[in-house]
């Protein structure tokens, strides 16, 4: 009888892993629509109001990275990727929280690689960070704390921008907080 209740339960544990595993890095499917805000750091300029429109599938792995797979539309920005708007994105995120946002596709036969920015968000995709990567001529893209531009949601106003771009980037701020 002891041999049978201990089966029994080792298989009831191994029923309930695997359901919970298959349900944990089953892709859950994003459609979303965050009103939010881009604004610049270091400035007290108006925010510019973005909608950005998320449509795709979120995997979890049994490790714990996250993938995302689908489109991210900004509305009220110049468009990431103006070449190909309908282009389909793959975001890996890192253990910090963030993903790099890249376009990489052909333009007459010949390949290119557009880096727009970096993606943070939290579990469930309602809030967003983006850190937009300004185009330098001869320097590559780079974004600073001190005056980068972000786009934030949801929020209305540069404030809870700010508050839920500190709470998404706390990884990598390491203590240093937005303003």
């Amino acid at each position: 009888m002891k041999k049978w209740l201990i089966s029994f339960f080792l298989v009831l544990i191994i029923v309930f892993v695997t359901v919970r595993g298959f349900y944990y890095t089953h892709p859950k499917n994003i459609n979303r629509s965050i009103s939010g805000v881009e604004f610049q750091l270091g400035s007290n300029n108006n925010p510019k109001p973005v909608t950005i429109s998320i449509n795709g599938k979120l995997q979890h792995s049994l490790l714990g990275s996250k993938t995302f797979i689908g489109k991210i539309e900004l509305i009220g920005v110049i468009h990431p990727n103006p070449d190909d708007k309908d282009k389909q994105l793959e975001i890996k995120f890192q253990k910090n929280g963030s993903g790099n946002i890249i376009y990489a596709y052909y333009k007459d036969r010949k390949p290119v690689v557009h880096s727009y920015g970096v993606l943070f968000i939290n579990k469930d995709l309602s809030k967003v960070t983006i850190e937009e990567f300004p185009p330098v001529n001869d320097r590559g893209q780079t974004w600073e704390a001190q005056n980068g531009l972000l786009v934030s949601g949801p929020a209305k106003s540069r404030n809870k921008a700010i508050q839920i771009s500190n709470e998404l980037m706390k990884n990598i701020l390491n203590g240093y907080e937005l303003h």
